[in-house]
């Protein structure tokens, strides 16, 4: 079973988190890609870790020819899974799974499987500020996306002391 792990965020005019390799999409190098069966011993029938570029090469024995294999990948730390692609297997991906099942034969190359995935999104404060009574805080957030896509924020108030007139504005800044 070949195939490859790659970061699904849309680079070079892709569509992001659609779980399909597209050109400008760079691969994931050192994720682990498990082929699982109940034929193999203890279920475990390979497993590697990816190249630099994102490929791997899975062996299944002979055993597991007409019986059920499941291929699957390990996220590297919070990462997230957008999809995957079955390649030439004729099998299914499962995104709540992030795993390919599907039913092998003896002698049959299995190419283009696919994993896609995007690091995650972060929104980080730089910390706490303070404002004389009637004065202003401006507090920035900054958010940075791990895919190109569509975000939304809103604001909601919770004064601490609940004391009238605190307000709050949620401000865009394209800097």
């Amino acid at each position: 079973v070949e195939g490859a792990v790659f970061r699904d965020d849309g680079a070079g005019a892709g569509v992001p988190n659609d779980g399909a390799p597209q050109a400008g999409e760079s691969g994931l190098g050192n994720v682990r890609v498990r082929a699982t069966s109940g034929a193999c011993a203890g279920g475990a029938c390979d497993s590697t870790l990816t190249d630099g570029g994102g490929a791997f090469a899975l062996w299944l024995p002979a055993a597991t020819a007409g019986g059920g294999v499941s291929v699957s990948e390990t996220n590297s730390n919070a990462w997230i899974s957008t999809g995957g692609s079955a390649g030439t297997t004729g099998g299914t991906y499962a995104r709540s799974t992030d795993a390919l099942d599907f039913v092998p034969a003896n002698g049959v190359v299995y190419s283009g499987v696919a994993f896609g995935d995007v690091p995650p999104n972060q929104l980080a404060a730089p910390g706490v500020r303070t404002a004389p009574a009637g004065g202003a805080a401006f507090h920035p957030h900054t958010f940075v996306a791990g895919s190109a896509g569509t975000v939304s924020f809103s604001a909601v108030q919770t004064p601490v002391p609940p004391l009238p007139g605190w307000s709050g504005t949620l401000v865009r800044a394209l800097d």
